[in-house]
């Protein structure tokens, strides 16, 4: 069932349109984009939401059928928000925002060294990286976005 509902292209576009006025929405509002920085920093730090966050990504890692059907939706979102240039900008613009506090950018930076530090996180993120950039569309669009954020 789980199945079919994610492979249902009506369901697809409602999501990617859900997903793109949530991150229109707190992009506009600076009460909100505040708060989401917040909360995100809040949780990296945390040593909890950092082994649960491990734990989840290694259980998702280890399923293939979970892999699969996580790379189908993430190339659908991902394609879809990329694809649309003023979601694009906003992305890049939060992403440079939040990178700027010093913080916030030591606490990505320990939490991505520590992952990829992990024998089986890093073989399945090999693998997951392998398997999406088959995808010519989706190497196009990664290199627009990778394009962006160094222009």
């Amino acid at each position: 069932m789980t199945s079919d509902v994610m492979n249902d292209k009506e369901f697809q576009q409602a999501v990617q349109s859900l997903a793109k006025q949530v991150v229109d929405e707190v992009l506009r509002d600076p009460e909100l984009l505040s708060q989401a920085k917040a909360v995100v920093k809040t949780l990296l730090m945390s040593p909890d939401t950092q082994a649960t966050l491990l734990q989840l990504f290694k259980d998702t890692l280890r399923n293939q059928q979970t892999v699969s059907e996580v790379q189908t939706l993430a190339k659908g979102v991902v394609m879809g928000l990329l694809s649309d240039q003023e979601t694009l900008d906003k992305f890049v613009w939060l992403l440079k925002v939040a990178l700027k506090d010093p913080s916030t950018l030591a606490t990505v930076r320990d939490l991505a060294m520590w992952l990829l530090q992990q024998p089986t996180t890093k073989q399945a993120l090999v693998d997951l990286l392998n398997s999406v950039l088959e995808d010519k569309a989706f190497r196009q669009q990664v290199r627009r976005f990778v394009g962006v954020c160094l222009g």
